[in-house]
């Protein structure tokens, strides 16, 4: 039915009478009123339902309900009992009836026309400005209601967003997440998929109220397939309430009848997608709308980023559990400082080897650390504040050395320590940490103790022999010299013994190297120091071998300062040096070409080379003393401490870098070499125990098929008469 609005009013006039309802209808029309009527009070009261008018006029007498019965009906029904009613009768005492049935008023018959019409614009007022009040009460209700719900969800969100917040577990986090945005939507059950990008690939990791028999758990789909598929390579959500009847579901969803309303969102972070969540409902309880849409993707990002922490904290700790794997294996002590130099990481082994466990050490500043060590045992250094205050200048220094220190450790068995600390960097090379490695080196240190202990008996045992043995060689010569017999035998007889006297000196030259060696690792050599004439040393050191490089058609160069330069050095070793350097030169040049020697004062020694590793305490203690005495020669006649550097340069095959340390280790030779074995491997070694004696540095710089150059620095004091 239509109704026509009225600016007067809707009005509904109740009576079985005809004349009646014909006056009262032309007074109300005459004033503007949109007037309807009804003969009974049941045809009446349906219309009332059905019209909603501004007021009702019945008589008390109309048929069906009487106007008590209506007033008592209208008066109790919520829907309509705000519509206001005047009762008509012809009897005053049906007033005070009438009123206390609920009618708003009653007029007595005969009715003046201006009361009607001033009664029904009355009531009419009243009525709108009632329909306003409750329209204005319902829309606030509405608002309240509406206000109600978001802060419910959004209480929700914040307790979920807390909840996964706080969850690093990656498989709890996806239960909870599940579990929250069902009871989010107040839906039935809910999954989540989560995406591999290098498989194009997503796999159900977790779900809320499927039962076991239907679990999807451990489900796959490809990118594109299905509901999930489709969120995964839009981004975007997608919604579906009829979704077995749907035509793009899944091979493996294909017998899944049970699933109808449908909704899944993107777990978008990090600019990818890294999985879908879904849930779902029975479409005939329950479909989804814009609503639950907007809430789940409320949801959906706080879900993702949680997800992605869960992700990256699983690598991490599978990461940390690799490298503790890893540093729980290794034979060296592990202690791992950060850009501050307070310890992060410490390895069992680390506290087996330096006696601190690994609570005390861990979060503390690297010198309460060396504090501690110092406690725990005697050392050589000992371990303190200040020499790790040392080394930490060092480094701040220059951060991208290579910082190494023997440790001797009396606990009470000596003990041999390594301790190497290199720079850590990030991927941007910045410097975020210090590693520190502490190496046992006691076995290695017994074993070669063992092998120079067994070659000092065995060179003292082979030398009176070896002696005795030459001088009866000498003997045998002399006599074959003196005999008159020259024939063919004879001279067969003279070559032999000169073979056999040759190989045997070579033989004691052996044994003497392997002496003088082993008496400088012991410290058992001591410096004989005199003043030479610096050009004197060299030329004297090229008149040895000057022999042997003609043979080979080298020449020799050789650049020293002119000015008369005296210096104070133990004059047959460094003579020694020289020799075994300018020898191997000759050895590797190709006939024809250059070598080159040049000596020259500067102010300081060159802090080039490795300290070496034999008996380093012994050589350690005889440079101090080198020196101590070099400077108290200085002070008491007048000299000035200098440095002497000498270099030899070759034009021979040059050395491997990664051989440059090793040169100079004993018995070392390098390997094009050891197929051919023409030394003893002592010679460098030999070199440079000398020059460490002295305070010194050497070293060996080289480009391969371009020769090498062999340098040594040692302190020196220049003579007055320089």
């Amino acid at each position: 039915m239509v109704i026509e609005e009225s600016p007067a009013g809707r009005v509904l006039i109740i009576d079985n009478n005809e004349d009646n309802l014909a006056v009262l209808s032309r007074i109300l029309k005459r004033e503007g009123y949109n007037v309807t009527i009804a003969p009974g009070g049941v045809s009446g009261l349906e219309q009332i339902y059905a019209t909603n008018p501004d007021l009702v006029l019945a008589d008390i007498t109309a048929g069906g309900l009487n106007g008590f019965q209506l007033t008592q009906r209208l008066k109790t029904d919520p829907k309509i009992s705000f519509t206001p009613i005047i009762l008509i009768t012809t009897d005053v005492a049906d007033k005070l009836r009438g009123l206390e049935a609920g009618a708003d008023d009653v007029l007595v018959k005969p009715i003046q026309h201006l009361e009607v019409i001033a009664r029904a614009r009355s009531l009419i007022r009243l009525k709108r400005s009632t329909d306003a009040l409750l329209a204005a009460a319902e829309e606030k209700a509405q608002h309240y209601q509406e206000t109600e719900r978001r802060a419910e969800e959004l209480s929700m969100l914040h307790e979920t967003a807390l909840a996964v917040g706080s969850q690093l577990t990656l498989a709890e986090l996806l239960n909870l997440i599940t579990a929250r945005s069902c009871q989010l939507l107040k839906a039935q059950a809910a999954f989540l998929y989560l995406c591999y990008e290098d498989e194009q690939k997503l796999t159900i990791m977790a779900e809320y109220n499927i039962p076991p028999a239907s679990s999807f758990i451990g489900r796959t789909l490809n990118y594109g397939e299905g509901a999930a598929g489709l969120v995964a390579i839009t981004n975007k959500p997608f919604r579906i309430n009829n979704y077995a009847e749907w035509s793009g579901r899944a091979q493996n969803y294909q017998n899944d009848i049970d699933v109808t309303a449908l909704l899944n969102v993107p777990l978008f972070t990090g600019g990818r997608v890294i999985g879908v969540l879904g849930i779902m409902d029975d479409h005939t309880k329950r479909t989804f709308n814009d609503n639950d849409v907007r809430l789940l993707n409320l949801l959906a990002p706080q879900a993702a980023i949680a997800i992605s922490n869960a992700l990256l904290y699983e690598q991490v700790m599978q990461e940390r559990d690799r490298i503790e794997a890893v540093l729980n294996s290794v034979t060296d002590g592990i202690l791992m400082l950060d850009s501050s130099f307070r310890v992060v990481l410490c390895n069992p082994r680390f506290s087996e080897l330096m006696l601190l466990e690994q609570e005390q050490v861990l979060d503390q500043p690297i010198e309460v650390v060396a504090n501690m060590l110092g406690e725990a045992f005697e050392s050589e250094p000992r371990f303190s504040a200040e020499l790790v205050g040392h080394i930490l200048r060092d480094l701040r220094r220059k951060p991208d050395g290579y910082i190494q220190r023997k440790i001797t450790i009396d606990d009470p068995k000596r003990r041999y320590v390594d301790w190497a600390i290199v720079p850590v960097r990030d991927g941007a090379a910045r410097i975020i940490g210090w590693l520190n490695v502490f190496h046992d080196t006691t076995q290695q240190r017994e074993l070669e103790q063992l092998r120079d202990d067994f070659i000092s008996m065995l060179v003292h045992d082979l030398r009176s022999p070896l002696t005795s043995i030459i001088g009866g060689i000498e003997l045998v010569s002399s006599l074959m010299e003196e005999s008159e017999a020259v024939d063919e035998n004879s001279e067969r007889q003279r070559e032999f013994m000169e073979q056999v006297s040759r190989n045997c000196y070579n033989l004691l030259e052996l044994i003497n190297a392997l002496l003088e060696v082993s008496r400088l690792e012991a410290g058992r050599m001591p410096l004989d120091l005199e003043v030479i004439n610096l050009e004197e040393l060299i030329t004297g050191s090229i008149s040895q071998i000057i022999i042997t490089a003609h043979e080979k058609q080298l020449s020799i160069n050789v650049d020293v300062p002119e000015q008369p330069i005296h210096i104070r050095v133990d004059s047959e070793k460094l003579r020694r040096v020289i020799v075994n350097l300018l020898s191997n030169a000759i050895r590797f040049s190709p006939a024809g070409t250059d070598i080159e020697i040049t000596a020259q004062v500067e102010e300081v020694i060159r802090r080039r080379g490795t300290t070496t590793a034999l008996d380093p305490n012994v050589l350690r203690r005889g440079s101090t003393a080198f020196l101590r005495d070099q400077s108290k020669a200085a002070e008491a006649g007048g000299g000035q401490l200098k440095a002497l550097l000498v270099s030899i340069r070759d034009q021979g095959p040059g050395i491997p870098p990664t051989q440059l340390e090793r040169i100079f280790d004993k018995f070392t030779q390098l390997p094009t070499v050891a197929k051919n074995r023409s030394g003893t491997g002592l010679g460098l070694a030999l070199c440079k125990l000398v020059v460490e004696t002295h305070g010194g540095r050497i070293w060996a710089e080289s480009v391969q098929g371009e020769g090498s150059t062999f340098y040594f620095s040692i302190p020196c004091v220049l003579d007055s008469a320089s």
